[in-house]
């Protein structure tokens, strides 16, 4: 089911129409920043809807409702700052997120949970690998301190 929304997700954005913003050819300032903004002018044949202009916003390119918010594999981010976050994501549905804000120390124990509990992790490419890096850098910097004494 969600293999099929993905894939009628993916059709409407292709045809989805690139819409900018009004004058945004005569202007520097907005070559860089050509996101939407709606014309207001009194006169803007754009918000008229004049033959020859670019088009408005309407209704009808929007994904399923039932997919709107997922990645690209159709699963839903869930964002993971401790070890008791795990239990509640829905391994079929959604895939763990471990956030920034997170240190190496609890970091290796959200990743040694996951991999116990069978959790996808959508920032950590390898579990495994990246457990064995991250429990090797603290020796380094250990060794390093005692050397320099």
């Amino acid at each position: 089911m969600t293999k099929e929304l993905v894939k009628t997700r993916s059709q409407v954005k292709k045809r989805k129409p690139t819409y900018k913003r009004t004058q945004h050819n005569q202007f520097a300032k907005f070559k860089n920043d050509v996101k939407w903004r709606r014309p207001k002018g009194m006169g803007n044949k754009e918000r008229r809807n004049r033959k020859g202009h670019i088009g408005t916003l309407r209704v009808g390119y929007g994904s399923p409702s039932e997919i709107r918010g997922a990645n690209k594999d159709g699963l839903f981010e869930v964002l993971v700052h401790r070890v008791e976050d795990l239990s509640a994501i829905d391994s079929k549905t959604q895939i763990g997120v471990i956030s920034a804000t997170v240190g190496g120390r609890k970091k290796v124990e959200i990743l040694k949970e996951a991999q116990a509990k069978k959790v996808a992790l959508a920032n950590v490419k390898d579990v495994a690998e990246t457990l064995k890096s991250l429990e090797k850098a603290p020796k380094t910097e250990a060794k390093a301190k005692e050397a320099k004494k």
